[in-house]
């Protein structure tokens, strides 16, 4: 028999995973928190039978005034998270995320009480080879079917970039700073992968002046990685992630802010592969015992960005000056529209608006803005994963009457996969002869939706020679007429 075998690896969807991280601040000296955010991220996994095991890594900063100075406290929590996915074997590889939803804390005394809801969610790469009996095979007639089938593989990077950049005046304290990091393009050659896109690091600064600053600071960056697997006609995509960030004031100048980053790339490589395989077989002369299986497998993969803008304001709050943003909370969720070809992704933008009110004194709102963003292209996948949403740009504007408005803009990513169910005929046992039929002239009446394949099949005969017995005109038609004759012996 004429075997082929279909590499046929596919993305699997981890669905969105939401747990409660607490965790306390001591605050020794009472003094009055402003701000708690937290940002959560992947710091590993670990892949089981049946069990793919994420470590997730909490940073929870809380921002506190003593009357003074500001201050900011950080402490950091790690949790083990479960997904149980039967087709998870130890040698998986996975693209795992974990964002902060919401964040909040009480104050109890000397204990700052930080509670952070976080979502997990991503993709896993199914192993899958199949095996199939090819187009060709002695003594068995077999009807083929050209198949397009996608093979996915997991791709990985880390890299760790720094750099300098100059604060507008000179820094008192830091007090937040986070990055993202976005990725423009990536290019397959053969044997590696190039990997190019930006971080953009967005820092509030405490002057010596006593004055308020916001900037926001952005570095391209390009590394090239080694992977055998990678071939230069593949389809790559990648989401990059900050897996840690340090950012110091120089010694020598209070103006300068040395920044360390270590950000990791995950993603998927696709190549697109045609097959000739079986679809329906039989014999002339012997009994078929043919063993089919049904397996789902991946033909497209979508990828679609947009970028959204939305804003809010916050009203009578009496603000007098606006000291900065901290924290960026986002929520997601993606529904189909009811043509069936475009998504709607939704969610919320939080984040703490830090300002002065009359007399001076600095106080916290949480601001919380709605976004929509539809994709109405063509969306042709069926399965779509956790959009990945990437916070551009935010910025607030004191308004009359003491009111802030607050603008963000968002580059929302929203990624799916197509999959079929195919049907392969994996073995053919020949058995017994069969009898011949002693009809000399058979009529056939062709039903509707009938092929050649299917009459001849039907009376036990070469589709080649009915052709050669009948004038047919193919497809054929309803109630068409088909005659076979045979050469009959007969014993005297």
């Amino acid at each position: 028999m004429d075997n082929v075998l279909i590499n046929a690896n596919s993305k699997e969807i981890l669905s969105e995973m939401l747990f409660q991280e607490n965790v306390d601040v001591e605050n020794g000296n009472k003094d009055r928190v402003l701000s708690v955010n937290a940002v959560s991220s992947v710091s590993g996994y670990e892949a089981l039978n049946n069990e793919l095991r994420v470590s997730i890594r909490t940073v929870f900063k809380a921002l506190k005034f003593d009357g003074e100075k500001y201050l900011v406290e950080v402490v950091e929590t790690e949790t083990v998270k479960s997904f149980v996915k039967e087709d998870v074997v130890p040698e998986t590889m996975a693209s795992v995320f974990a964002n902060v939803t919401d964040c909040e804390f009480t104050q109890s005394g000397s204990v700052i009480k930080c509670k952070a809801t976080v979502s997990v969610c991503g993709w896993f790469i199914k192993a899958k080879q199949i095996e199939a009996i090819g187009a060709e095979s002695e003594g068995i007639l077999i009807k083929s079917n050209t198949v397009c089938v996608e093979n996915a593989f997991a791709i990985r990077a880390e890299s760790a970039e720094s750099f300098s950049d100059e604060a507008r005046m000179p820094i008192a304290e830091i007090l937040d700073y986070s990055a993202e990091v976005v990725v423009n393009d990536v290019y397959p050659n053969n044997g590696s992968y190039r990997v190019e896109g930006d971080i953009n690091l967005r820092t509030l600064i405490y002057t010596d002046n006593k004055q308020f600053i916001t900037q926001v600071f952005s570095h391209t960056f390009g590394i090239d990685v080694a992977d055998e697997n990678v071939l230069e006609n593949q389809t790559l995509d990648a989401v990059g992630v900050v897996k840690s960030l340090n950012l110091t004031v120089a010694e020598n100048d209070s103006r300068v802010i040395l920044t360390e980053v270590v950000f990791k790339i995950s993603g998927t490589a696709v190549n697109s592969a045609e097959y000739e395989i079986a679809k329906d077989v039989y014999s002339v002369n012997n009994y078929l015992d043919v063993d089919k299986e049904d397996y789902e497998v991946d033909v497209h993969f979508c990828t679609r960005t947009a970028r959204e803008k939305a804003s809010a304001t916050l009203t009578q709050i009496g603000a007098s000056e606006i000291i900065g943003t901290i924290g960026n909370e986002i929520t997601s969720c993606v529904s189909r529209d009811k043509d069936g070809n475009g998504l709607t992704i939704e969610g919320v933008y939080s984040t703490n608006v830090l300002y002065l009110d009359e007399s001076n004194e600095p106080l916290n709102k949480k601001a919380e803005i709605a976004y929509i963003c539809r994709v109405n292209n063509d969306f042709p996948c069926d399965g779509v994963f956790c959009p990945t949403v990437i916070v551009n740009n935010v910025n607030t504007r004191l308004r009359a009457g003491g009111d802030v408005e607050i603008s963000v803009e968002l580059l929302v990513t929203v990624r799916g996969v197509q999959k079929k169910e195919l049907v392969v005929i994996r073995e053919i046992t020949v058995g017994d002869k069969k009898e011949i039929d002693d009809y000399a002239i058979t009529l056939y009446i062709v039903k509707n939706g009938e092929t050649l394949w299917d009459v001849a099949k039907e009376l036990n005969v070469d589709e080649k020679i009915l052709l050669e017995q009948n004038q047919l005109s193919l497809p054929l038609k309803d109630g068409e007429k088909i005659i076979l004759y045979r050469e009959m012996e007969f014993e005297l």
